[in-house]
């Protein structure tokens, strides 16, 4: 079976059975860890993406704001079921809420101007200190 995902997924190419089953199978798990934790689905969408893509540097960088796409409408998805559940604390969007938005809006900005700056090999390596690191901290 080939996969063809048309002019927005083009850096993707054709994909055959096995990388349409490994970009599946960590669709699924990236929407579990984010249904059940509420995070870790960018990481699995992140780590399905690098096994079915080449390993160069436009795909390296296009890889990031691909999972980006996938990761907005998810966690879209996951923050309404959350909300229509009644999980989401009276008062939680608030300012707190809104300094920790105008935060990460400067970081992603900043982030994504940097990525393309970067090398292939330095961004795998940025990547994986924060996948240790938070598992680290979820630890302690």
């Amino acid at each position: 079976m080939n996969v063809n995902f048309g002019k927005a997924g083009a850096f993707l190419g054709d994909f055959g059975g096995k990388k349409v089953a490994i970009v599946a199978i960590g669709g699924l798990i990236a929407g579990l860890c984010n249904g059940l934790l509420g995070a870790g689905g960018g990481i699995v969408i992140v780590l399905a993406l690098s096994a079915a893509l080449p390993d160069d540097e436009d795909s390296r960088q296009s890889l990031y704001a691909n999972a980006l796409c996938v990761m907005l409408p998810l966690s879209l998805l996951t923050l309404s079921t959350y909300a229509l559940g009644g999980n989401i604390p009276d008062g939680f969007l608030g300012a707190d809420y809104a300094l920790l938005l105008l935060g990460a809006a400067i970081g992603g900005i900043l982030g994504a101007v940097i990525t393309d700056k970067l090398s292939s090999r330095a961004l795998k390596k940025i990547f994986a200190a924060l996948t240790v690191l938070a598992g680290v901290l979820m630890v302690i």
